[in-house]
């Protein structure tokens, strides 16, 4: 029996698979035969990736790329603002952040703006954000580093009980607010009461929220952004990270700090 070798590449691993071809068991509605093969063994090692795997430097290219590094350095180097603090996300013991609550602000902030009239509130998911802001000089390769995603600015049309199963999805899987106060249970850890701009939530009222187009779609836990019949309003011209560094700029040019706080929007009991 005619045996062939399949040399299969991996990252840290180099595998070989000893096959054997058989005829198919079917055949194509042309009439062809078909093969499959069957492994007969496997034998595998670890590979060393070390300086052994160097190519030989293309200086013509690396020139080109050189040109246009000099560029993206120069615009990442940029300030465009300054820091009160330093200023790091939520985490899962500390359920508010100043940089999360900074973030869910402008993100209100701006889906006000696509609704021509006041935002409830806003939803920042933690896992977005990827980097500290730190105390000081804010460059634009601060603002990149925090916020690396494409991610764009979506609104979404909840009612009350709607927007009750979302406040328990945040106290689940965690997210920056804004314009929400939520007191919470530690243990076991469940929603106890929320409000929205000081005021009970009523089951009848529509309630609009600003957040990610990534959590708009339903993902990281926040299934209710995809229930049917919800309205979302979407607008893919509008980057959060692009809405942030221009919330920075215009801080700048009014002469003031990037400043954040902490305090009542998640409350544990």
């Amino acid at each position: 029996m005619m045996k062939h070798r399949l040399i299969l590449p991996f990252s840290f691993a180099m595998a070989l698979l000893m096959v054997s071809p058989q005829a198919a068991q079917s055949q194509s509605n042309k009439g062809e035969n078909t093969r499959r093969y069957v492994v007969t063994s496997v034998k595998g090692k670890f590979l060393t990736v070390d300086s052994t795997f160097d190519r030989k430097h293309n200086m013509e290219a690396e020139n080109v790329l050189l040109t246009y590094k000099k560029k993206v350095e120069e615009v990442m180097s940029t300030q465009i603002g300054t820091s009160a603090q330093m200023m790091k996300a939520a985490e899962r013991a500390n359920p508010e952040g100043l940089l999360s609550n900074l973030i869910a602000d402008v993100i209100r902030s701006k889906g006000s703006e696509i609704l021509d009239k006041s935002c409830d509130m806003a939803l920042m998911n933690i896992g977005g954000i990827r980097s500290i802001l730190p105390k000081g000089k804010i460059t634009v390769a601060n603002i990149y580093e925090i916020l690396p995603f494409e991610n764009t600015i979506s609104v979404v049309v909840l009612n009350g009980t709607q927007l009750m199963e979302l406040m328990k999805e945040i106290v689940r899987y965690g997210g920056g607010v804004s314009g929400v106060s939520m007191v919470v249970s530690k243990e076991p850890l469940r929603l106890i009461d929320a409000t929205v701009g000081g005021q009970p939530i009523k089951a009848e009222k529509n309630y609009t929220v600003a957040t990610l187009n990534y959590l708009a779609e339903g993902n990281d836990g926040f299934k209710v952004f995809a229930d049917k019949g919800v309205k979302h309003i979407n607008r893919e011209d509008v980057l959060v990270r692009e809405t942030f560094m221009q919330y920075v700029k215009t801080q700048t040019k009014l002469g003031k700090e990037v400043e954040s706080k902490i305090g009542g929007r998640v409350v544990f009991q």
